[in-house]
Formats: structure tokens, sequence, C-alpha cells
């Protein structure tokens, strides 16, 4: 009776699981309103065929106001918060905005393509329930004659501390206080009367043991916005054996800008020693040979061995572990064999 009550249990849970997963039913989450709304005002200098962000005609010098409106959705009021910012390259291709950033694998070659000192407005905008503003923003033209300038705006609500916690870390007590808001970014691009030609090249290579993986250094020098830079890989030990291969699809890059572009590890040897990266990259329609000779030293394959819990092939010194243990066992060996020899001699 019971071996028969069981199987009526697990017969029912397994149809019940079987309704759930095929009956449609609504996640509320992907159809929740956002806080605020933001649309940019476009000016008669704006770009013909560009919307949703400013793309304008300038000239070197000039001082414009531009103007964005933001809508609160919240049946309360708020206070939108503003910031100007700079365009920078993710390490992976593509454009992000961000002020000051501090990053080893991305940054701005050139401190005057720094366009969030030319961008200023309020800083906060207080917001009724369910209005919209319209917020001026000013805009400095650099005074140069040519290129492509690029930053942004992040603009999100001002939010109050919705938690706070205490941590004792020893004898001190620290508090975190921690805030959730959406923020957007909105673009601004200035086109100054002349542009320039593509200065694209390709620099150092070297390996990252966070990832694994091997990066190459990207340098767009020109003051334009670097588009299709796509390329197939590989990675090779000093000796000419391949370990593994690769490809990556076009992206693009901000205005003066550097990244050290990753492409992961594919290989299951992880050892210290000399690699070559070899890539045929394509820009702009552009063939692009390049061969980079790199380095993984022993301390990059421990950290990556402690962080993953994984026994990783290692050196030391130059010489494999198992070939030292070998060389030890066949010594004792011989050693052992010329002592036996030795009293046999002497008997």
């Amino acid at each position: 009776m019971r071996k028969l009550r069981n199987m009526l249990i697990s017969l029912f849970t397994i149809v019940t699981i079987l309704c759930i997963s095929i009956y449609p039913h609504e996640v509320k989450a992907e159809t929740a309103e956002k806080p605020m709304s933001i649309k940019a005002i476009l000016p008669d200098n704006q770009k013909d065929g560009v919307k949703g962000y400013f793309n304008l005609q300038v000239k070197p010098g000039e001082k414009q106001t531009i103007y964005t409106e933001i809508t609160n959705n919240k049946n309360k009021d708020i206070i939108a918060s503003l910031m100007s910012t700079d365009a920078y390259t993710q390490p992976t291709g593509g454009i992000f905005y961000d002020s000051n950033l501090d990053s080893p694998e991305t940054s701005i070659i050139d401190n005057s393509f720094a366009l969030s000192k030319n961008i200023s407005m309020d800083k906060e905008i207080p917001i009724k329930a369910n209005q919209t503003v319209k917020v001026p923003i000013d805009i400095t033209i650099p005074n140069v004659n040519e290129g492509t300038y690029l930053g942004g705006i992040l603009i999100g609500e001002k939010a109050e501390p919705e938690k706070q916690t205490d941590e004792k870390v020893e004898k001190d007590v620290a508090k975190f206080k921690v805030i959730t808001k959406t923020v957007f970014a909105l673009a601004v691009q200035l086109d100054l009367p002349e542009q320039v030609e593509s200065d694209f090249s390709f620099g150092k290579a070297g390996f990252n043991s966070d990832g694994p993986s091997v990066f190459i250094e990207m340098v767009n020098n020109a003051a334009l916005i670097q588009r299709e830079i796509s390329g197939e890989y590989k990675v090779s030990k000093k000796d000419g054996e391949e370990l593994f291969t690769g490809k990556f699809d076009p992206i693009l890059m901000a205005p003066k800008t550097k990244i050290n572009f990753p492409m992961k590890w594919e290989s299951s040897v992880l050892e210290q020693g000399k690699y070559t990266l070899s890539m045929t990259a394509n820009v702009e329609g552009e063939e692009v040979l390049v061969e980079e000779d790199f380095n993984i030293d022993n301390d990059e394959v421990k950290k990556y061995a402690e962080r993953t819990d994984q026994p990783i092939a290692q050196t030391q010194g130059g010489i494999p572990y198992w070939v030292a243990i070998v060389a030890l066992v066949i010594v004792g060996l011989v050693v052992y064999w010329l002592a036996r020899r030795g009293k046999n001699t002497t008997k």
C-alpha cells in the first residue's frame, strides 16, 4: 500500500511540473515600467537620419545649448541626477560612457578628447510625479577644425538609501549603504568640418590569468569612431606547436582610445614559457598581419591554479617537475647499483 502511495505522489509531482512548464504564464517583471523616460530634442544641426542621440555638425570654438526631456513615470516626486561623461572602448569592443575611469584594460590616450569637461548642466533636477521637464545642456565645441569628439550624459534617479547594514570586521564596524537606481546614457557626438583618416594599430600581446586569456593591444589614434575591426588568430608555443585558434566578429572603438582586447585561452595546457600570437585582421577592408610573442610566468600560472583550484602544469627554473623527479630516481638507482657493485668487488 505504501509503495502504491509513493508511486501516486511521484506521478502527481511529475504531472504538476509538466503543467507548470507548458501552461503559458505572465512574468510581471518583464513588463515593469521604467522609472523615467529620456528623449533627446534634436537641434537643426543634427546629422540627417540620426535619431535617439545627439550627432551635431559643429564649428570650432562655438558654444551651443541642447535640450533633453526627462519624464517622471512615478506617482511620486523624484530628483533626477545628471553627470557628463567621456567615451571609452569596452575591452571586448563597443563604446560605453564613464567619467575619470582608471583601468589597465581601456583608456583615453589624448586627454583633450575627454569631452566631459566641455559639457555642463544642472547636476540635480526635481521632477514632480508624472511630469516632464525640459533640461538645457551647454556644450563648448573644441577649438580645432577636424575630427570627431564623443562623450555623453548619464541620467538617473537620485535614490535614497534603501538598506543599511552593519558588518563587524574584527573590532571595527563597517557600514554599507545599498543604493539601487536605473541610469540612462545619452550620447553626444560632435563632428567638426573636416574629417580625419584612420590611424589604427596593434601593439604588444600578453597574458591575463583572470580569464585566462591572451590579449592584444588595439590603438585607435585617430579622432574618429574606428569601425569594422575583425580577425582570426592562433596561439602557438615558441617551438611552433599550435595550441588553439579562434576568431572575433567586427568591433568598433571610440576616438583616441586604447584597449587590451582579450581572447579566451582555449588550450588545456597552461604552463610558463614563451608563446606566439599570430593574427590576420581586417580593418575596414584592409588586411593586417600581426605576430607578437608573449610570456607566461610561473606566478601567473600559480594565480590561475589558486583561483580555480585546478592542478596546472608548472615548471621551476625552466625544468618540469616530473623531469626532476625522474632524474632523481635515476641518480638514486645508479648510486645504489654502484654501492652494490663495490660490495661485491670487495668480497
